[in-house]
């Protein structure tokens, strides 16, 4: 048995280690996952490209449905190439320096569909607008827990630090003292080391992290992220038939809902490229020769689709086969989207199910075998190292519960993307 003076020690060594907190003091006020949030949707340039084209695709809307510009001609006809009125513009009466105008009239429903499909493209446009937002919302809120989590992480594993430096001090005296053989001496050295080890990767892993969530939420590489200690709030997920009520009107499906809006009007218009066009020239006439008149002629052309086997009906074909296509993809997205949805709810589902146990018994367990082991210690049946094994062993099950803590929030943070369904409202997403 040590010295009280090394036992006393210890245990308030220990104790302040538990009592302390997971994460070191701040310099600045810590980013919390709203903030996070709503940085990213501030100051995102790709939200800012996303309404420029929507804003392109609405001009063209009305460029679309509107007839083409009309063409000035001019030039001159029937001058003579040869005999002695070669060149000349006054001697033959059939030479006159001509002016017109030709405007084509494309039919007014081939208009009307093409501004059509620029508005579909527009409102497929602003459904992305509204995927993309719930998307930074999502990245920024995992960018922010695989920061957190191992943040949290550090504290407790500093802790578990000091507990080994703490075990290996008195197996350290215990093998001066002949108590210990060698090989235990070793094997807490060994423990400490990997336990070094472990903080250097979490280290890591957090420095890796930080950079993804700078691009999101647009701060300086300078800046320090630190994050507040506080588990973060999520929505709650909705119940199953709640659930799959939501995700047909997932933006990501009425985009998709748009493309086979535009595949079927793009049929539409394949369609009447079976009905002609047509184009008036109108043109004027002078002819400079003594006592010749001036000319007026009008004249009207229009297509001739009569090879349609390999025109219109090709055109036809493939917009045929283009709609299908669409039609089958948003079909297998809109069960990929379900299935997501069914799966991130059955692992928020069994990881608040675990958290409840842990809360209930595990962590109850543990703290009461601490207590039991700090008891014996004071009544000199247990001997330190035991003490200090149950101690590292509460720590442990405390990073656990931090890993499931995080599995859950992760599940929450997908589960809120894959039942987005509002609007844009001001060019940011709101719940």
């Amino acid at each position: 048995m040590y010295s009280s003076t090394i036992r006393l020690a210890a245990v308030a060594a220990g104790l302040i280690i538990l009592a302390a907190p997971l994460t070191g003091s701040a310099t600045q006020a810590p980013l919390t996952l709203p903030a996070a949030e709503q940085a990213a949707l501030q100051q995102q340039p790709l939200l800012a490209a996303q309404q420029a084209r929507i804003a392109a695709s609405r001009e063209r809307q009305v460029l679309a449905g509107e007839l083409p510009d009309p063409q000035l001609i001019f030039g001159i006809s029937e001058l003579p190439l040869n005999t002695d009125e070669r060149f000349s513009l006054q001697r033959d009466g059939d030479t006159d320096v001509m002016v017109g105008v030709s405007q084509e009239f494309p039919r007014a429903e081939k208009r009307r569909l093409r501004s059509e499909q620029e508005r579909i493209d527009s409102e497929q446009q602003l459904a992305e607008l509204v995927m993309l937002e719930a998307q930074l919302r999502r990245d920024t809120a995992l960018a922010w827990l695989d920061i957190w989590t191992p943040q949290q992480a550090l504290g407790l594993v500093d802790a578990l630090i000091n507990e080994a430096q703490l075990e290996l001090e008195a197996a350290d005296i215990a093998y001066r003292a002949g108590g210990l053989d060698q090989e235990r001496l070793l094997a807490a050295r060994v423990e400490l080391e990997l336990l070094q080890d472990r903080r250097g990767q979490l280290e890591q892993t957090v420095a890796s992290a930080e950079p993804v969530l700078r691009r999101w939420t647009g701060a300086p590489p300078s800046t320090d992220l630190t994050l507040p200690d506080s588990e973060p709030t999520l929505p709650t997920p909705p119940p199953l038939t709640a659930l799959r009520s939501r995700v047909p009107k997932h933006p990501e499906l009425v985009a998709a809902h748009f493309n086979i809006q535009g595949a079927e009007n793009r049929l539409a218009l394949a369609e009447q490229a079976y009905k002609p066009d047509w184009r008036l020239d109108v043109r004027y006439g002078y002819r400079p020769g003594p006592g010749f008149s001036e000319m007026l002629s009008v004249m009207v052309g229009m297509d001739l689709p009569v090879f349609t086997r390999n025109r219109q009906d090709r055109g036809v074909g493939a917009a045929v086969a283009e709609l299908e296509t669409v039609r089958g993809t948003h079909d297998d997205h809109h069960r990929m989207l379900l299935a997501r949805a069914e799966a991130q709810l059955a692992a928020y589902r069994h990881a608040e199910q675990r958290l409840m146990r842990y809360d209930q018994s595990i962590l109850p367990a543990a703290a009461s075998r601490v207590d039991a082991a700090l008891a014996g210690y004071r009544a000199g049946t247990t001997e330190l190292a035991a003490l200090l094994q149950a101690r590292r062993s509460l720590l442990d099950i405390r990073l656990m519960r931090l890993d499931l803590l995080a599995q859950r929030l992760r599940s929450q943070a997908e589960i809120r993307y894959l039942t987005t369904a509002e609007p844009p409202v001001g060019g940011h997403f709101h719940e």
